[in-house]
Parts: C-alpha cells; sequence; structure tokens
C-alpha cells in the first residue's frame, strides 16, 4: 500500500512540477518544430533490401530454384515516408531522381555437379539519387 501512495505522490508532484511551467508544451513543440525541419526531404536513406524483392522487382521470371545468393541483402537508397520531413500535411516525400545501377550477387547451386563452381547473378535495380516533397494524391510511385 505505501508503494502505490508513493508513487501517487510522485506522479501528483510531477505532474503540478510540468503545469506551473509555462513553457513546457511550448519548449517541447518548438524542439519537435526543429527535428522535423532539420530532417527534409532531399537525400535518400539507405535501406536493407532482400534478394527476393530484387528479383521479384527487377527479373520476375529468373529462376531461383536450387539456388542461394549471397549476400542475401544489399544497401539501396530510398526516398518514401520514412526519408525525411514534408511540412505540408498532404505531401510525402517521393523520389526525384533515380538511377539505374547493376547489382552482383554470388550464386551457389545447391543441386550443380562440379563443386567450386563460381556463378555470379547481375541484376538492373533503381536507387533513388534525390527526394522530393509531392502531393500524395498525384505522386507517381
Amino acid at each position: 500500500m505505501w508503494n502505490v501512495f508513493h508513487d501517487v505522490v510522485l506522479v501528483l508532484l510531477v505532474c503540478a512540477t510540468i503545469a506551473s511551467d509555462d513553457n513546457y508544451f511550448e519548449n517541447n513543440w518548438r524542439l519537435n518544430e526543429q527535428l522535423a525541419s532539420n530532417f527534409k526531404c532531399k537525400h535518400p536513406q539507405p535501406r536493407a533490401i532482400r534478394m527476393e524483392n530484387i528479383i521479384k522487382d527487377s527479373d520476375p521470371a529468373y529462376d531461383t530454384t536450387s539456388k542461394v545468393f549471397h549476400p542475401v541483402m544489399t544497401v539501396l537508397h530510398r526516398c518514401d515516408e520514412q526519408s525525411g520531413c514534408c511540412q505540408h500535411p498532404k505531401t510525402s516525400c517521393f523520389p526525384h531522381v533515380i538511377e539505374t545501377i547493376n547489382i552482383t550477387f554470388r550464386v551457389f547451386n545447391t543441386a550443380k555437379s562440379r563443386e567450386n563452381e563460381d556463378l555470379y547473378a547481375t541484376f538492373e535495380v533503381e536507387n533513388h539519387t534525390s527526394c522530393l516533397c509531392q502531393s500524395i494524391y498525384n505522386s507517381i510511385k
């Protein structure tokens, strides 16, 4: 019982301290405003992309049966809603400039007849190089 009473008194003291500080909410709002304005939608952010998604997006007909890829993931740059802040509520961060690059993976064939056979697979993928805030209603995804 004493612990509950102690916790209630502590919470009331903290609330009273916060309420007495006229600038508490404004200071927190200003901090949040500054964080959002410093993290603008401009520079693409690195994202870990699984090999399966690369194949699905770039060459869906590629036969992955009996194949193991290394590495299993790669890093590409992306512009998305977590890449930066837009100031208007009806906008989001989208790619502005996209380049096509080649990503090569080492392929191990689990059904191969020869040992130590090195195989490689190269896929064309999109890498975002610049971001821009665009309307969420008319943006091409």
